[in-house]
């Protein structure tokens, strides 16, 4: 399908007559052992969503009626809301509850009308998702995806759902900490009989910034950043050889918590005029070696809701009313690497287990960052000249990578010469 001149409708490859032709044959093992495979089978596959939570939109062919019955493929009843599942929707005594749903509400606070997005987990989760031609193709609508609420958007912070200053006396609702959550959301997803094997998270911090940090306190939040508890969380999911993809930001040029974490997967991203790729963020980051990939990150057309509670009307990033104007962010690219690391073990899970023992698990997350590196070397060569041609020696500083999902598919298994990345930093560190 061609892009819309503004919006881009389909994230999904192309599934044939690819160059080489071994590019076909990977992505239809991939795809079918993603939608076919068994429980217990090593091709079976599960992505935790961990961001602001789910809800009916027709994207997923879920609609509000069915609120207690979604597809089968979102594993709402195996996920967990350990952000407030106190508070209750818009005009509704019914507590949220346990569910990973969202209230599709703000926190009655002046900084959360800036910084909360309640329906950012419908947003992010499209870009997998989505199975609507004429709107947005996700990347493989048929994914099994398990999501979890730990925020009520991408921007790590403490506010309460009552609107009170953390801390307040007779507060009747608090919410937990985000990264406190994430990590709690981490644990689950990869415990018991029926772990997830990949992590897709679109939310994070840059760490201390005076300003940003001063700005949340002077409205009333604790101060933001991440806890030795989610470094340690991601580094138990590092040792079982959970692929943990994250979202690096683009509000400064520092990669964000968790995506700075060496044991997570990075993810930046483009956009792109004509053939020449364009950095997002524009000037790249200071530290682009922390970043392992590009995706799309702007002009996706992807779902949302307005934020009203039950029932909420479903929105698309191009309708007119409640649409944005091409919307952006890493949140968005972050989803199309963990569906791609989703289908590489799909692909490859038989193979990678022979190679790998119980002590050697970190080694499936070193093996894909490195399959990311090699599918995608050939993209990366086509269009620099084009971006040293206009943007000259700013390159070396806002080089992408861009994400070639056969590529990565098609790219030989590395079992030798893995390294183990750094353990998570309990501090920032910059």
């Amino acid at each position: 399908m061609p892009d819309d001149p503004i919006y881009v409708k389909s994230l999904r490859p192309k599934l044939t007559q690819n160059v080489p032709a071994s590019r076909d044959a990977a992505l239809a093992l991939a795809y079918g052992n993603l939608e076919n495979a068994e429980p217990g089978d090593p091709e079976y596959v599960t992505i935790a969503h961990v961001d602001a939570g789910a809800a009916p939109h027709p994207a997923f062919g879920w609609r509000w009626e069915d609120l207690d019955d979604p597809p089968a493929n979102i594993e709402v009843a195996k996920g967990v809301n350990f952000y407030d599942p106190d508070v209750t929707y818009p005009g509704d005594d019914a507590p949220v509850g346990t569910r990973p749903i969202t209230p599709l509400r703000r926190t009655p606070n002046l900084i959360a009308e800036v910084i909360e997005y309640p329906d950012h987990g419908v947003k992010t989760l499209s870009a997998i998702l989505s199975d609507v031609p004429d709107r947005l193709l996700g990347v493989a609508p048929a994914a099994r995806v398990r999501p979890y609420r730990v925020a009520n958007g991408p921007l790590f912070a403490t506010l309460r759902p009552d609107g009170a200053a953390p801390g307040a006396e007779a507060a009747p609702q608090e919410a937990a900490a985000i990264p406190e959550a994430m990590a709690k959301a981490i644990r689950h997803a990869i415990a018991g009989d029926d772990p997830c094997r990949v992590i897709s998270i679109s939310m994070g911090n840059p760490g201390y910034v005076p300003l940003l940090t001063e700005a949340a306190r002077l409205f009333g939040d604790a101060p933001t950043g991440a806890r030795r508890d989610l470094a340690q969380a991601v580094d138990e999911a590092y040792e079982a050889g959970v692929i943990v993809v994250c979202a690096a930001g683009q509000i400064l040029d520092r990669v964000a918590y968790p995506a700075r974490f060496a044991r997570t997967i990075g993810v930046g991203g483009y956009d792109t005029e004509g053939a020449l790729f364009i950095h997002y963020p524009p000037a790249g980051y200071e530290d682009p070696s922390r970043v392992d990939i590009w995706a799309r990150a702007e002009r996706i057309n992807r779902a949302g809701l307005d934020i009203e509670g039950k029932g909420a009307a479903a929105r698309w990033a191009e309708d007119p009313v409640g649409g944005d104007d091409k919307p952006s962010g890493t949140s968005y690219a972050a989803p199309q690497v963990a569906t791609t690391a989703a289908l590489w073990l799909a692909k490859n899970g038989g193979d990678l287990a022979k190679a790998f023992g119980p002590s050697e698990r970190w080694k499936v997350v070193e093996s894909f960052r490195a399959a990311l590196k090699a599918g995608s070397a050939s993209t990366q060569k086509a269009i620099l000249p084009a971006r040293r041609k206009l943007f000259g020696t700013v390159v070396q500083k806002a080089d992408i990578r861009p994400l070639d999902i056969a590529g990565v598919l098609d790219a030989p298994v590395k079992t030798r010469g893995l390294s183990k990345a750094a353990q998570s930093p309990t501090r920032w560190q910059f």
